[in-house]
């Protein structure tokens, strides 16, 4: 089940990275390459590449595991085209490492995912990555959704369509559900003065880096190799989100702020009591288009002046309101169709 640990030291966080993702619940990436349609052969192959590339994280039979199902609505609904889904796939998977395999393998991995949600191979054209054809199957179907001929634009593809640009500005808006009050006493507005003292603060942690120097390093004693060993769990966080967490945790007054990793077009902000883990507010952020450099993760917030800063995947610098969870503001600093993704906690 999705839980939150202590976080790890950074190289031990990043290896959680290793395992190849295909995560495919999200919005299809538009591409203009062309290609014909796809064969048995390729899904065939594909089962091979699929078993090397994705097993482990999405199950021997697609169902699911550390990362999401591959066979469902989310595939059947979430793509238009053969094609679509082929770019989603190549532009944005591995996660660790896009567009690192070669285009037959991509094409091949993409007959396999197609004919395991009911898709039916095309029926003229080149089979992609075999002879001339080095792109897309443009051909079959999703689901029962049908196809396009050979070299056809349409839907989100087509030259003057406003679907993708639309898609970026209508995500559904975030939600917040507040569970508990903070805790008594607790000012979480952190001000400029407090930030360029943290050093000489020993109870909070209220920077990425704890400090400005980025030294990562707690002064706390209270803990140390005589007395670790007798650690025992006091609280576990269920998030709801399952994937690689990298995460600082900021705490100010009794205060823990945490933001997830993005699963299914969606990543939470969380405040929760340090001392209890007991959540105090939960916003769900959705997703617009987004493409992947470096996993689908969220590496921490920033709190200041009342505020919680966080970006996302899909280029947006969100502020709360530190209290309540609720947004305040947002701003797109990046276009996501141009290959920007942010992944970075604010200072």
């Amino acid at each position: 089940m999705p839980q939150l640990h202590l976080p790890l030291p950074r190289p031990a966080r990043d290896a959680l990275l290793g395992a190849a993702l295909l995560v495919l619940g999200g919005a299809a990436v538009a591409g203009a390459a062309t290609g014909g349609g796809y064969t048995a052969g390729n899904a065939s192959a594909g089962a091979s590449v699929y078993t090397n590339s994705c097993a482990q994280c999405h199950g021997a039979n697609l169902g699911g595991g550390a990362g999401p199902p591959l066979v469902g609505a989310s595939i059947k609904n979430g793509y238009k085209t053969p094609a679509a889904l082929y770019d989603f796939i190549k532009t944005q998977m591995p996660a660790n490492a896009p567009n690192s395999l070669s285009a037959k393998q991509y094409a091949d991995v993409t007959a396999f995912v197609l004919g395991k949600n009911g898709g039916a191979p095309g029926t003229s054209g080149a089979a992609p990555g075999h002879g001339k054809s080095q792109g897309p199957p443009r051909t079959g179907t999703v689901g029962n959704v049908a196809g396009t001929k050979k070299g056809a634009r349409t839907g989100e593809n087509a030259p003057g369509n406003s679907h993708v640009s639309a898609e970026i500005v209508r995500a559904a808006p975030p939600t917040t559900k507040r569970f508990a009050a903070l805790p008594a006493g607790a000012n979480v507005t952190i001000s400029d003065a407090m930030m360029r003292g943290a050093a000489s603060d020993g109870k909070d942690w209220l920077i990425d880096g704890r400090t400005y120097d980025n030294q990562r390093y707690s002064p706390l004693t209270q803990i140390d190799t005589k007395n670790v060993t007798s650690l025992v769990p006091v609280a576990l966080v269920q998030t709801g989100i399952t994937a690689s967490f990298e995460t600082t945790p900021i705490v100010v007054n009794g205060v823990m702020y945490l933001t997830t990793p993005v699963v299914e077009n969606k990543m939470k902000i969380i405040a929760v009591n340090a001392a209890t883990g007991a959540r105090l507010w939960e916003t769900t952020n959705n997703l617009g288009q987004f493409q992947i450099c470096c996993g689908p993760v969220n590496r921490g917030a920033a709190v200041a002046y009342g505020r919680v800063y966080v970006v996302t995947l899909d280029n947006k610098l969100l502020a709360l309101d530190a209290t309540s969870g609720k947004v305040v503001w947002q701003k797109s600093v990046a276009d996501a169709r141009l290959g920007y993704s942010e992944t970075m906690a604010p200072v």
